[in-house]
């Protein structure tokens, strides 16, 4: 009888470990698991680019894994580990290419979904816990579009 009890109190000892530790995940309202989230998102004008400064709670391992689509023209960004920290889901921008965005939490990630009013490329960069979109111009679009404006 006195193993019973031991076995127990090591049980016990072993669940009162695991809920302490869970403790201030639980305190910050973030699922266990989650290491990061995206507290802010906002866009500005730069020399022509659009950016888009995703700011997170903590400095990223490495770039988020990103695709494009053609049509509807948008560009995808998936945040591994990531919760959506910024209380909506949709956000409406109209600037430059950016008509809005999507902010998707998943399990295990939350994705970011940039809506663009015309395909273009885009170029990324991290400066510590701020993660940049730029969405540069199309050179060769405008170009032609004025050539073929002054004819």
């Amino acid at each position: 009888m006195n193993h019973r009890t031991l076995t127990w109190r090591h049980l016990a000892t072993i669940a009162a470990t695991i809920l302490f530790s869970s403790l201030p995940a639980i305190a910050q309202n973030k699922p266990i698991g989650h290491r990061n989230s995206i507290e802010a998102l906002t866009v500005s004008q730069q020399g022509g680019n659009t950016v888009i400064k995703i700011v997170t709670a903590r400095v990223l391992d490495r770039a988020p894994p990103t695709f494009s689509i053609a049509n509807p023209a948008r560009i995808v960004f998936d945040f591994p580990d990531a919760t959506n920290n910024l209380g909506r889901n949709t956000q409406q921008f109209n600037e430059g290419y950016l008509r809005s965005a999507n902010i998707i939490q998943t399990d295990g990630r939350t994705r970011l979904v940039l809506n663009l009013s015309k395909f273009t490329t885009h170029e990324t960069r991290q400066e510590g816990t701020a993660f940049y979109v730029s969405l540069l111009p199309s050179v060769i679009g405008e170009a032609a579009g004025r050539s073929s404006g002054a004819q």
